[in-house]
């Protein structure tokens, strides 16, 4: 969801609001230093509760070929995700195809929250 909510996104910030490249290396920068703010605690709260166990199953020489498949179904995943949203940013108006995939996040953040208790 997220690799393929960047192109409608990215297309109404350089089309549709006009903005320069200077303005889209700023908001790039500006996001990019949000997430890594907010990776922050993530990080300290994954090496004081879990980051342990995916440490110890992720070096078993078995997990190798599940590393892999991950690896092929996530390629796979953007490539649709991608064209997906790239068609939906297509038939409807950009900025309503943004807020359709922002709240699809919203969504599965939620989803998410509620399935990891």
């Amino acid at each position: 969801m997220m690799a393929g909510g960047w192109l409608p996104l990215a297309v109404r910030l350089a089309v549709d609001l006009d903005l320069s490249a200077t303005q889209l290396l700023l908001l790039g920068t500006s996001m990019e230093v949000a997430m890594l703010l907010g990776e922050i605690p993530t990080g300290v709260v994954a090496d004081v509760f879990s980051r342990k166990w995916s440490v110890v199953i992720g070096s078993a020489e078995t997990a190798e070929p599940l590393l892999l498949r991950r690896g092929r179904l996530e390629f796979a995943a953007t490539i649709a995700a991608i064209l997906l949203f790239g068609s939906l940013a297509w038939v409807i108006p950009r900025g309503t195809s943004v807020v359709i995939v922002g709240g699809l996040g919203v969504l599965w953040t939620l989803y998410l929250a509620y399935a990891m208790q």
